[in-house]
């Protein structure tokens, strides 16, 4: 594993993190580590728990986990390990959220926890439920997080800047020691920010700390290494996930059947995903914004989806006319096909892809 990267300020990004973590409750009234069972938030939560211990705060660690019901196992009983230790007081929250899936280049929105079909696994005993009937937006959900929590309220997240450029630049477009201080988007309430305390933390420092502090990561992650995925933890349908939904047949045989018990068009994306000629569907369409357009208009039918994918489009095409290089159209063209819409694209002099 790489040592710690020495920064310009003469500190490493551990230390530099734990100064952040400081300043976090400095500053807020409360102060929330947001946990998914991932190796980054699983990094924030025990970061937090040194700099508690310094501080000397006796009260356990506030913490929550949004279940997004289409996870495999491990993850859920990686993450109710964390719940039931003595030092962290979490909220788990099985409420119904708007999420997609991507099937064959097309989106697609379902709700998680929906009441209206049987789920993948039974809600936990412990779990936040809401049986009103709303559905939540991330706005929504943010909002019934806060609703917890008094005063100014800092969520300390694991988002890392290298895992996106884009995730980078909202980071340095502010200027001071809080940078890393951010405000979340879609209708969070005004005294809810976001800290990235790891913002600067590569993946080897987040593995050199778990090896130098003796600290067990979630196991899904050797799963992942040994087949070759990327290292992450999310909705198998998400559009990300979804690529490589083959995999879980074998990795996850038992969670595989239960997910297509319940989504059996997810066969259909397993089967013919590799068959998708994303070249051959630029050529087709023209390999122009007007036929990207055309693309979105045809093939995806969901208002919400189609709203989002029609921002994300308007935006890229005048990234394109800026910086042709970094944004050329067949690039582009294959990020909309993709359904990978959801979240902002790497500019391709970065990270180009064009499998």
């Amino acid at each position: 594993m790489a040592r710690n990267t020495q920064k310009p300020l003469g500190i490493n990004v551990l230390e530099a993190a734990r100064k952040r973590i400081h300043h976090v409750f400095d500053t807020f009234d409360t102060v929330v580590v947001a946990f998914s069972g991932g190796k980054d938030s699983l990094v924030c939560i025990h970061l937090v728990h040194e700099v508690m211990q310094e501080r000397g705060i006796k009260s356990p660690m506030k913490a929550f986990f949004k279940d997004q019901e289409l996870i495999p196992d491990e993850v859920v009983e990686f993450v109710d390990e964390y719940r039931q230790k003595p030092w962290i007081d979490l909220d788990w929250y099985c409420v119904p959220l708007h999420c997609t899936k991507y099937i064959l280049g097309r989106v697609f929105d379902y709700v998680q926890w929906d009441d209206s079909r049987n789920h993948v696994r039974p809600m936990p005993s412990h779990s936040i439920k809401d049986r009103s009937g709303q559905v939540y937006d991330r706005g929504g959900f943010h909002n019934l997080v806060a609703s917890k929590h008094r005063g100014r309220l800092g969520i300390i997240t694991g988002i890392r800047a290298s895992e996106s450029i884009m995730r980078l630049r909202s980071v340095l477009t502010k200027v001071g020691k809080e940078c890393y201080i951010t405000t979340p988007k879609g209708g969070a309430p005004s005294r809810m920010k976001m800290a990235k305390v790891i913002y600067d933390w590569s993946e080897n420092d987040v593995f050199k700390y778990f090896q130098d502090k003796k600290i067990r990561y979630c196991e899904i992650y050797d799963i992942q290494n040994l087949v070759g995925r990327e290292l992450r933890v999310a909705s198998s349908l998400q559009s990300e996930a979804a690529k490589d939904f083959h995999f879980l047949r074998s990795s996850h045989p038992e969670y595989y059947q239960r997910v297509v018990k319940l989504f059996p068009e997810m066969m259909v994306q397993e089967r013919y995903h590799k068959q998708i000629d994303l070249n051959k569907l630029v050529t087709d369409y023209g390999c122009s914004f007007e036929g990207m357009l055309e693309y979105i208009n045809q093939n995806i039918t969901d208002q919400t989806q189609h709203k989002l994918a029609m921002k994300r489009f308007k935006e890229l095409k005048g990234y394109n006319s800026k910086h042709p290089a970094a944004y050329p159209v067949d690039y582009v063209f294959k990020y909309i096909i993709r359904g990978g819409f959801r979240k902002n694209l790497i500019p391709a002099s970065t990270g180009r892809n064009n499998d």
